[in-house]
């Protein structure tokens, strides 16, 4: 389908992270269909030895023409990945030229599907609508809905997934998250490099966040704390990105907040 932003790539190499999408899940339930409603020797798929089979079947009274991708799982060299659209950050494209910008050292390309659904917003075009991981970073928060993973011990999974990501505050409230998605009016978003050269935001208060010494190191990953001091603060919005540092961006309530403690502590420094 044109325009959908993320792709799984199934690829040759074994020591790729790997996360799969919801979308490839679709495709092993296209050839578990397929395999049901028609035995014939002719769609029986070609034999390879290399862990993977294809072939193309029609159902012309739909009319459907089904494409499926038989992966041999107890293959250790053949893996998933996702893409984003835009080679290294977020963005639209097709599923043909995602595959085609696919890093050479992550193997080679052998199959792509469309994968989530996403977001429509000018601003943050093809953002993903759950949970998106590509080679370990965290791209995209979860949103409640279905997603499709592949486990430590390589096996698939499939489920709803909660975000509980949030900023601890120096004085320990918390405020959720989202991740390089659209900044709603009262509300806090994290911004990475995955997202772009900017937060393309308006307004707000934006902090520029670097890690201490006895931080996680960037990129984001699940599961890690992060421990950041405020680089600078920013009232302007859309404040630059890059890979050593994010930007937290914060509106209504959340800037008043934190406004009023900035101007706390500079009265107190007087």
């Amino acid at each position: 389908m044109n325009g959908t932003r993320s792709a799984p790539i199934t690829t040759i190499n074994k020591s790729v992270s790997i996360l799969g999408r919801r979308g490839l899940l679709l495709l092993w339930l296209a050839w578990s269909v397929a395999g049901i409603a028609n035995d014939s020797v002719t769609n029986q798929p070609p034999k390879h030895d290399s862990g993977w089979h294809y072939f193309h079947d029609e159902a012309v009274e739909v009319p459907w023409s089904i494409h499926i991708f038989r992966i041999e799982r107890s293959r250790h060299d053949l893996e998933f990945c996702t893409t984003l659209g835009k080679g290294n950050v977020l963005g639209m494209s097709t599923v043909s030229e995602q595959a085609k910008n696919v890093p050479s050292e992550l193997g080679q390309p052998l199959a792509a599907v469309n994968g989530d659904f996403y977001n429509k917003h000018e601003d943050y075009p093809g953002d993903p609508r759950d949970l998106q991981i590509t080679q370990g970073e965290v791209v995209s928060s979860p949103n409640g809905h279905a997603c499709f993973w592949i486990d430590a011990a390589g096996n698939p999974q499939a489920t709803n997934v909660l975000s509980r990501f949030r900023v601890i505050w120096a004085n320990g409230t918390t405020t959720a998250l989202g991740l390089n998605e659209e900044r709603p009016s009262d509300g806090a978003v994290l911004y990475s490099s995955a997202l772009g050269k900017s937060t393309r935001t308006s307004g707000g208060l934006e902090f520029v966040l670097e890690t201490t010494t006895n931080s996680s190191r960037l990129p984001l990953r699940v599961g890690q704390i992060y421990h950041m001091r405020v680089r600078e603060a920013r009232t302007s919005g859309d404040s630059s990105l890059n890979a050593d540092s994010l930007v937290l961006s914060v509106t209504g309530s959340h800037r008043s907040d934190h406004s009023n403690r900035r101007r706390t502590r500079a009265r107190k420094r007087r």
